[in-house]
This record gives C-alpha cells, sequence and structure tokens, in this order.
C-alpha cells in the first residue's frame, strides 16, 4: 500500500525551497517523515485519479529509484497542468539531462506554472544549449515565469543573455528583480552591476535587500580583481556598486548591512570610509565586526583611531577584529593599546589576536 504526501507548497522565487525554524518564536516545523515505500510508486503513475499521478511524481523525485525517469518523461505530456508541473519539477531534481528536449518543448505550454516549472528544470539539469530557449521567457506575461526564467539562465551561466537581465533588473515585479539580482550575481556580470545596484536601491523586502547586499559585494570583489578596462570594469561601474551598498547599510537587516560592510571595504573608494566608521558604532556586533573587518581591508591608516576605540568593544569578535586590521594599518602608534590587550583581556583569542597583530608591525 502507497500513502500519498501532501501536495507541495509553492516555493519562493521558485529557486529554492524556503527555510524553516523551530523553537519559540520560529516558524512551525512539521515532523520529520519516513521516506515513501518504493514498492508501487511506479503504479502512482498510471492511476486515471490526475492528483495521485501529480503525487507520484514527486515521490518518485525524492526515492530516485532506478527508471525514475523513465517513468517521469510521458507525464510531460500528460493532460492535466498539475501533473505535467510536477513532472518537469521532479525531472530537474533528479538532474535529468536526458529531458532536456521535452522541457525545452514545455517551455511554450499553454500553463504559466508549466512554463515556470520546465525553466527551473532546464537551470537544475545544467544543459547550457537550453539557454537560448529559456531566455524567451524572460519576456513572458506572468511575472513567476519570468522570475524562474531569470534564476536558471544565472544557474546555465548564460552570458549571451545579459541584456536581458539587465532589462529584468527594472522590472516592476519585486520577484522577478531579484531572481534578476542573484542570476548576476552567479554570473558575476559587471555589466549589469549599475542596473543591479539600482534594483538594490528600489528593493523593499528584508529577503530582497539581503541577496542584494551578497550580490553587490561579490560583484565588488570581481570589480576589485579585474584590471581596468576588462570584462566591463570602470570607475562608473563601481560608483555604482558603492551606492548600492550604501543604501543596504540604511535599510537592510543585521546580515545585509554586515554584508553591506564587506562590500565597502573591497571597493578601495574613499567614499566607503566615513559608512564603515560609522557602522563600527552598530548595535549589531556582526555589522562591527564586518565594519572594522573591512576597514582593514581598505588599508585607510585614517581609521586607526576608530580602531583602537574599537579594541574596547564589549563583544569579543570585535575587539579581535579589530586588533588584526590595526595590524594590517601598519601604524605603529597601535602598538602600546595593542601591547596592554595582548596581556590584559578576559579572552584569550583577543590576546593572541593582538600577539599577532604586534608581530605584523613589529617586522
Amino acid at each position: 500500500m502507497v500513502f500519498l504526501a501532501a501536495p507541495l507548497a509553492a516555493q519562493p522565487r521558485g529557486f529554492k525551497p524556503p527555510g524553516s525554524q523551530g523553537g519559540p518564536g520560529g516558524v512551525f516545523k512539521f515532523p520529520e517523515q519516513p521516506p515513501p515505500p518504493s514498492e508501487g510508486l511506479f503504479d502512482l503513475l498510471k492511476s486515471t485519479v490526475p492528483e495521485t499521478r501529480r503525487q507520484g511524481a514527486m515521490m518518485l523525485a525524492r526515492s530516485r529509484l532506478p527508471g525514475s525517469t523513465t517513468a517521469l518523461l510521458p507525464l510531460l505530456q500528460d493532460p492535466t497542468t498539475g501533473v505535467r508541473s510536477q513532472a518537469a519539477e521532479s525531472l530537474g531534481q533528479l538532474g535529468a539531462a536526458e529531458a532536456a528536449p521535452q522541457l525545452i518543448g514545455l517551455l511554450n505550454d499553454r500553463d504559466p506554472s508549466v512554463r515556470g516549472s520546465a525553466a527551473g528544470a532546464l537551470g537544475m539539469v545544467h544543459v547550457a544549449t537550453a539557454a537560448p530557449a529559456v531566455a524567451e521567457l524572460t519576456a513572458d506575461p506572468v511575472p513567476s515565469v519570468r522570475a524562474r526564467a531569470a534564476w536558471s539562465l544565472g544557474v546555465l551561466q548564460a552570458t549571451g543573455s545579459t541584456d536581458r537581465i539587465i532589462a529584468l533588473l527594472d522590472d516592476p515585479d519585486e520577484t522577478v528583480r531579484s531572481s534578476a539580482l542573484i542570476a548576476a550575481g552567479t554570473m558575476k556580470s559587471l555589466s549589469a552591476a549599475p542596473a543591479g545596484a539600482a534594483a538594490v536601491e528600489k528593493a523593499t523586502a528584508p529577503a530582497v535587500v539581503r541577496d542584494g547586499a551578497w550580490v553587490l559585494k561579490d560583484l565588488m570583489e570581481v570589480a576589485a580583481s579585474t584590471a581596468p578596462g576588462v570584462r566591463g570594469r570602470s570607475p562608473a561601474v563601481s560608483a555604482a556598486l558603492l551606492d548600492g551598498l550604501l543604501s543596504v547599510l540604511k535599510k537592510g537587516d543585521a546580515i545585509a548591512r554586515a554584508t553591506a560592510c564587506q562590500g565597502l571595504g573591497l571597493s578601495g573608494q574613499a567614499r566607503a570610509r566615513g559608512p564603515l566608521l560609522e557602522a563600527l558604532n552598530d548595535i549589531e556586533p556582526t555589522v562591527r565586526y564586518q565594519a572594522a573587518a573591512g576597514l582593514g581591508k581598505a588599508g585607510d591608516r585614517a581609521a586607526w583611531g576608530p580602531l583602537e576605540k574599537a579594541l574596547g568593544d564589549v563583544n569579543s569578535g570585535v575587539r579581535s577584529m579589530a586588533a588584526q586590521s590595526l595590524g594590517m594599518l601598519g601604524d605603529h602608534s597601535a602598538i602600546p593599546a595593542l601591547e596592554k590587550m595582548a596581556t590584559e583581556d578576559r579572552d584569550r583569542y583577543v590576546r593572541q589576536a593582538a600577539k599577532d597583530a604586534l608581530d605584523k608591525l613589529r617586522r
């Protein structure tokens, strides 16, 4: 006897499952269910009841039984929308590259959920030749389809579709802009950086701001390691990335602000100094930590005074990073404060960080 599972909830942005948190104040998490029994799963696909076929397709992806791909392929032509959509999702989860031709055909399906599932599946199976067909869906009238197409283009490293990603960064739908941001970051596309920064500045949803901060930080790292004039690097690109990161510092949550500090430290721009110094006083220790790290990476000796003050932070991680950054700056004025910390700080890891910084300064 086979027990049917409950229908899957829709996945945010269509490219990764939502997280769950347990415990007080968290999101309720259902108890773990045992894996479905394997016998009879293939028979579910032959049921006359569409929901049974759909759930059979879903459970085959979870079970990964031999022969699952072959059994699922006919369901891509199922008369029921939900079955076709689930079959595409399941084939994507199985990494069934041999299903690519049929999945490409579903990109023209009359139902948007099927088109979106097919686009997402083509990204999951990593068939690069599918990129041009997926790119056509960036003009789909349904936002969820455009979002999944954008994500897949990023996964497929479809650099030939960069212009389409840039266009989606100005999409009226924030979910689409978020997926386009992720794609630009995955592709490490500096040419998309100005539009990406503008999308982050426009973002309001905390999760989108957080994702945007990671993307801009990663692109700033690419820009910092790329010779001027190569792969789209220019002062305008770096300035746009900086503007986007500064907007995150003003409106992002702790994780986003900390990530923004990482990006600012990589920028090498004088405009980043003031915001990083202000972030040393942030209420969240993780932000203060990354601000101290960013000032060290920036190599600006004018940060010596604020970093020395940060040696007295209540958080040991911040004190440790402040010591490391002072060592990186190479300013011998910090030696007395570091000597005191190396012997008197209550945390042994902080004392060691101070000793390491002193070693650097005395070389």
